[in-house]
């Protein structure tokens, strides 16, 4: 079972967003619900090492690549912000207790604080986009797969679209 999944509903969906059950819109919770995903995590990891040391063990997640619209100041804090929070604030935990990393990318998004934009944060051209309306943009896999190399693990990309 790919448990990230659960981890997108439960903390960024269903105590985020509050778009799936259980329909809360906390910070908090969201935030306790990927502490509690890591902890679960990391003893799964040690215990299936413990009975089976050969096991690769690993996690996948779904990563967008931002980017900021401009070099605005504002733009380039709340990029890392938006970042931080949405690529997995935990990323380098889950990381350090996996023997790969699984990527899931779909879109990317530039950034720019604006209420014309999406979530007053998000702005993309969308020249040419997929079925579910997310631009098209070959070249954030690439600059994903760049970022995630800083972690010296196998990488395999599980989903892509």
């Amino acid at each position: 079972m790919d448990y990230r999944k659960r981890m997108e509903t439960y903390a960024r969906h269903g105590y985020f967003l509050g778009d799936r059950p259980p329909n809360r819109r906390n910070f908090i919770f969201s935030y306790l619900v990927l502490r509690k995903l890591l902890k679960a995590h990391k003893a799964a990891y040690k215990e299936i090492k413990r009975i089976a040391s050969e096991a690769e063990v690993g996690f996948t997640e779904s990563v967008v690549y931002f980017e900021p619209f401009n070099q605005w100041p504002h733009n380039l804090l709340l990029l890392r912000l938006v970042k931080w929070w949405r690529n997995n604030l935990f990323f380098e935990e889950f990381a350090a207790s996996s023997d790969f990393i699984g990527l899931q990318h779909y879109f990317h998004s530039r950034i720019r604080l604006s209420p014309k934009s999406n979530w007053w944060i998000q702005f993309n051209e969308n020249k040419k986009v997929s079925d579910f309306g997310w631009e098209i943009y070959p070249e954030g896999i690439y600059r994903v797969l760049k970022e995630l190399g800083r972690y010296n693990k196998p990488i395999y990309i599980t989903e892509n679209g």
